[in-house]
């Protein structure tokens, strides 16, 4: 369950309750574990419907007993999650978002130093194109030096 929704930072499924003992304490811990992963969802994802519909939902998940039913609660709770969140291209974005809040003298200086920082490259093109170049020539320039003597 946690892999598909990512609910924590490792995607593991944190288990409300007794993981091992009696099969009343494994039912009890499967409904506290669903409800709570149905309490972490934000409701900004879930379906328009889910408040008319989450507390039939709720009642259905206290009257689980077997793991038939346990799958048609998640069934339903899976329909109702809005198709948009099991998209891999929704989450691999998510990821690359950063939001940044930056003042109006913050903006101020960083146009300053960027304009510094423009000028300064400007200047020094200017002083590699008024310093001499050398021209290196590969091929031996003729002279009639010798013949002359």
């Amino acid at each position: 369950m946690s892999h598909k929704y990512s609910l924590t930072n490792c995607s593991e499924c944190k288990w409300i309750g007794n993981q091992h003992g009696l099969r009343s304490h494994l039912v009890g811990t499967m409904r506290s574990t669903l409800l709570s992963l149905e309490t972490s969802l934000p409701i900004t994802l879930m379906h328009v419907n889910w408040p008319l519909l989450r507390k039939a939902w709720i009642t259905a998940v206290s009257a689980c007993v077997n793991s038939k039913d346990f799958t048609k609660a998640m069934v339903a709770l899976a329909a109702c999650v809005r198709p948009a969140c099991f998209n891999s291209l929704w989450s691999e974005l998510m990821g690359h978002c950063k939001l940044t809040r930056i003042t109006g003298v913050e903006k101020e200086e960083r146009k300053k130093s960027e304009k510094r920082e423009k000028k300064e490259r400007e200047e020094e093109e200017d002083r590699l194109k008024s310093m001499p170049q050398f021209v290196k020539n590969t091929i031996p320039l003729k002279h009639n030096v010798r013949k002359n003597i």
